[in-house]
């Protein structure tokens, strides 16, 4: 009787929602492969990146961009274009490519410069979370 009520209630509710699929509980398409598109092509990004050592100076990077240090821990990157609607990736590490010893641990704050549309400001920091002049790559996405 309980089976006879429950299949009637599904019928009625498919009726109502105008689905097959909830009445009949054997079409069970979870094993069916979905096929999943890419979205369509956007506007182009352009990136921009630099690597700096401790001592504040541009080691590489892109055309356009140059770095200052108003003081221990903190740096001013400019770049070529408004990057206040761009997406900034700080990391600390070595900046040369001729190996060398291992950088200690650190954190890194990258934010837009309030003072100049093209520019970000940056703060490194030691592990007992004073600033302290750290190399650092940075990556930005506009």
């Amino acid at each position: 009787m309980r089976r006879r009520i429950a299949g009637l209630a599904l019928a009625v509710l498919s009726a109502v929602l105008g689905s097959t699929a909830i009445a009949d509980s054997s079409n069970d398409n979870r094993g069916t492969a979905q096929v999943r598109y890419a979205p369509p092509p956007g506007l182009s990004h352009t990136t921009y990146d630099i690597v700096v050592n401790r001592f504040g100076r541009r080691i590489r990077g892109s055309a356009g961009t140059s770095v200052s240090t108003p003081g221990i821990g903190t740096f001013i990157v400019d770049f070529p274009v408004d990057v206040t609607k761009c997406v900034y990736v700080g990391t600390l590490g070595r900046a040369t490519t001729d190996g060398g010893v291992d950088e200690r641990p650190g954190f890194i704050t990258v934010v837009r410069y309030a003072i100049d549309t093209s520019a970000v400001f940056i703060q490194t920091y030691g592990m007992g979370n004073r600033l302290r002049s750290r190399p650092f790559h940075l990556l930005v996405a506009c």
